[in-house]
């Protein structure tokens, strides 16, 4: 699927006039009818983002990208699953290796932690069919000020300066699709390729509200 996305990435570089941008930033294309149900039943513009390239043929396949993700059609699968999203996470080689054991009252996904905040939101990905894998533990990227965690198809984040429970996507679509899609992300959800360390104090740290602990002033490190 890697490969697959690449040979293609050059047709998303199609000049942005041959799509009709009525009243939309440049960049920006309409869904295209084949995505339109399932667009809306991931939360549309305001989960995925703007659609950011046109469709692109490939074999029998149509992909268009978002700039959270790349939809994917695929008329030779069974009909329950024509329609999914591309595993761009996996291709960011982002991968924890610190699994935490089940734990009662706590959402464990192949050793993955699901951040509380998060999975309201994963739910309504129908988890791992839409959302994918998780790759990554929750973290606090202190860089981006934010709180974040890596699925295969898309990422969750909060702001640190947006209310608790006020949780977007990852611009996953933006940064695979690149200049070819001529549409860069907002900065808050720009994705983060640095190697970090899973935070694990966030989870405490969440529950005892930073009004006692303090906010963070490094990333978790090894000593």
């Amino acid at each position: 699927m890697g490969v697959m996305l690449s040979l293609i990435l050059s047709a998303c570089s199609v000049d942005n006039q041959t799509a009709d941008q009525t009243e939309m930033p440049d960049g920006v294309y309409e869904v295209d009818s084949t995505f339109a149900q399932f667009y809306r039943i991931l939360g549309g513009q305001e989960t995925l983002g703007y659609a950011i390239s046109p469709v692109i043929n490939y074999n029998a396949m149509s992909i268009q990208y978002t700039e959270n993700a790349a939809m994917i059609y695929d008329p030779n699968q069974n009909v329950s699953n024509q329609f999914s999203l591309a595993p761009l996470g996996v291709e960011l080689g982002i991968k924890d290796t610190f699994y935490l054991p089940e734990q009662s009252g706590s959402r464990i996904v192949d050793g993955f932690l699901i951040y509380d905040e998060f999975t309201s939101l994963y739910d309504k990905f129908q988890g791992a069919r839409f959302a994918g894998r998780p790759l990554t533990q929750v973290r606090k990227n202190v860089e981006k000020n934010r709180i974040e965690q890596y699925f295969a198809n898309v990422a969750f984040y909060r702001s640190l300066d947006d209310p608790s429970g006020q949780v977007h996507l990852l611009a996953y679509g933006s940064w695979k699709c690149d200049r070819a899609c001529r549409f860069p992300p907002p900065q808050s959800a720009q994705v983060s390729t640095v190697p970090y360390y899973p935070d694990p104090f966030l989870k405490r740290v969440s529950r005892l509200g930073s009004d006692l602990v303090g906010d963070s002033i490094s990333s978790p490190h090894i000593a």
